[in-house]
């Protein structure tokens, strides 16, 4: 239920941003008077989520470009370990199992239109499709009675496909710039929340898809790199 909620604000956002771009100019013809541009970003991308009803930490960083200041394009990388008891995971195929000990490493292309940028704070939607690998090591731990009790203990690494997709709102608050301080407006604050669904039918496309949120710190590359290049234009003008 909260998914399709969150589904449809997101809906709702991309329609708002669309009539608001048809009441002024058209994205193609402001194309015509822009000058095109290209600047690097970069973030670190820790998400917190449920799996299992268990809380994890997918660990990720980002890079990619700016271009013409309306959007960001890249690629993404994370990871992912998390362990399971057997009362709570939900993996088919996989049955006698006390243990699963799983890794997810994969990547994904992205692409980032602002729907909101003001001076102090932004706001923008991201899409992305990913591709990796879930390895699952289960163990088994089994009590053998008898007139010589002993413990059996089997372990079995299985490594799957994994392609998932998501869609996010993403939350930027910008420290204003101070007089002789102005390289704080490099640094602000991030906010994220997101869904995460898994496209491809195997065993665990059920396990990972939710809801996905983060907070922290920002580091504006694409500003360092507007103000560098103000002041190469501005030395060129003197000359």
């Amino acid at each position: 239920m909260y998914t399709r909620l969150l589904v449809g604000f997101f809906l709702c956002l991309s329609m708002s941003s669309i009539k608001a771009q048809t009441q002024s100019l058209s994205y193609f013809d402001s194309l015509k008077n822009q000058k095109h541009s290209l600047k690097p970003t970069g973030d670190f991308d820790q998400r917190f989520s449920f799996i299992n009803n268990k809380e994890v930490n997918i660990w990720g960083y980002r890079i990619g470009a700016l271009v013409n200041d309306r959007y960001k394009v890249g690629i993404g990388f994370y990871t992912l370990k998390a362990n399971f008891d057997s009362n709570i995971t939900r993996l088919r195929r996989i049955t006698n199992i006390s243990q699963v000990n799983q890794t997810l490493y994969y990547g994904t292309v992205y692409i980032e239109p602002y729907l909101i940028r003001r001076k102090r704070w932004e706001m923008s939607m991201i899409f992305e499709l990913g591709y990796g690998n879930a390895i699952i090591d289960s163990v088994n731990i089994r009590n053998i009675t008898g007139p010589r009790p002993s413990t059996s203990t089997k372990f079995t690494t299985r490594r799957e496909p994994f392609i998932p997709v998501g869609m996010g709102l993403s939350f930027n608050l910008i420290i204003p710039d101070k007089k002789g301080f102005h390289f704080l407006t490099y640094f602000g604050l991030n906010g994220l929340i997101g869904i995460r669904r898994v496209i491809l039918d195997g065993n665990f496309n059920e396990n990972y898809n939710g809801l996905y949120w983060s907070i922290g710190t920002a580091i504006y590359i694409d500003r360092i790199f507007s103000d560098i290049k103000k002041k190469k234009d501005s030395k060129r003008i003197v000359e």
